[in-house]
């Protein structure tokens, strides 16, 4: 047990409560208290359990929280520590300090945040209960409640940044933030070798590449990316539509009923 514990001031208060109360049981309202918890690995022998009082109890689980060693077992005690205050804040309506409770809900949720960053409803809750949960969101934003609904796409001059260009401060700016992050677009793909020669091939010559410009309707037209590029505009198309389509990202895999594949 005492691997699962700091060697700090807080838990020194925490098994003192705990040691006072084996050897003098309180008389009255008592609640029944597992000296290491039960989601980190305490169980129900008689040798883990002990009687508090209510306010000795909620001591105990704020003492809890500064004196767990682990980061994860810690943020399990920021959740014990919020809902039994939440309980005392509704049953004494609100005397428990407000500050206390506010820094309580804090910390657990941005532990909560710094656990569920970067993973899928799957790796959070389970396969079954993952897609039930992605299944109700989708739904829950769906038509109406989208907050695109409605709204038509801007094209061209409509757009907000059409004639206009990001400035050399700027790219850098966005560079500088965007490096050494993960793209989570990108997370878990294993490009095959063939995408690795031909992403390595756009970079370092621009100008030879040639796409297939494949439309729905009006058959085949061939260009390289300079003249493609003189395209977007004409056509009223999308660069970043048309990039995702090309790398495989939209599920539809054409933009306005236009496909992008490679020649070279």
């Amino acid at each position: 047990m005492n691997n699962k514990f700091l060697q700090n001031k807080y838990a020194k208060w925490y098994f003192n409560i705990i040691k006072h109360r084996c050897q003098n049981i309180p008389k009255g309202y008592v609640e029944q208290h597992h000296v290491l918890p039960k989601s980190i690995g305490g169980d129900e022998c008689d040798s883990n359990l002990v009687m508090l009082t209510a306010k000795e109890h909620y001591i105990c689980h704020l003492l809890l929280i500064k004196a767990i060693a682990s980061k994860e077992d810690r943020h399990k005690m920021y959740c014990a520590a919020f809902l039994m205050g939440y309980r005392i804040k509704e049953a004494r309506k609100g005397k428990i300090p407000a500050c206390l409770y506010e820094k309580i809900k804090q910390e657990m949720i941005e532990n909560m945040a710094v656990k569920k960053r970067g993973k899928t409803f799957e790796e959070i809750y389970g396969k079954e209960k993952g897609s039930e949960l992605r299944k109700r969101k989708s739904i829950q934003n769906s038509g109406k409640n989208n907050p695109m609904y409605g709204r038509a796409s801007r094209p061209g001059n409509q757009n907000p940044m059409y004639g206009r260009h990001h400035s050399d401060e700027t790219k850098k700016k966005f560079s500088k933030e965007r490096k050494g992050k993960p793209n989570l677009k990108l997370r878990g793909r294993i490009m095959s070798n063939e995408t690795r020669k031909k992403l390595s091939i756009a970079k370092t010559k621009p100008d030879t590449l040639v796409y297939y410009w494949i439309h729905i309707i009006y058959g085949l037209e061939i260009c390289t990316r300079t003249e493609l590029s003189l395209k977007y505009q004409e056509l009223q198309l999308s660069i970043e539509d048309l990039r995702r389509v090309a790398k495989g990202y939209k599920r539809n895999l054409h933009h306005k009923g236009w496909r992008v594949l490679w020649v070279n």
